[in-house]
């Protein structure tokens, strides 16, 4: 199912929740992050999961892994599903990777990335 169109945050916060995003260090690094006003309130790119620091990009992972918790959290276990097949099965259409993850989300969500993206960042205090 994993397609062109998937991004590193779906892809590697869909593993993160699988896995058991709760990690204590993960949690404690956000937590340190969020206290120093360091998170952004954005989701990681896909070059966050490549370039930077070993906290930084471990710190991607965790963003990633909160933001699908969320996902599960607001909308249930099957939007998570849902969202990773639309995203990784767009139609074919032209557009960027942004706007196939945007129509994704508008599927699963009723509402679009940046709303989406919006709604986490509240949900942890960004």
């Amino acid at each position: 199912i994993s397609g062109p169109f998937i991004p590193y945050f779906v892809e590697e916060g869909t593993a993160e929740y699988v896995g058991g995003a709760g990690d204590p260090r993960g949690q404690d690094l956000l937590a340190a992050q969020l206290a120093a006003g360091a998170v952004d309130a954005r989701l990681p790119r896909d070059h966050d999961f490549l370039l930077g620091s070993g906290n930084s990009i471990f710190l991607s992972y965790v963003e990633s892994g909160s933001a699908m918790t969320y996902l599960v959290e607001r909308y249930g276990i099957d939007a998570l599903v849902q969202l990773y097949r639309a995203a990784g099965r767009p139609d074919l259409a032209p557009g960027t990777g942004r706007y196939h993850l945007d129509r994704a989300f508008r599927k699963v969500t009723g509402s679009g990335f940046r709303s989406f993206e919006r709604a986490w960042a509240d949900s942890i205090g960004a």
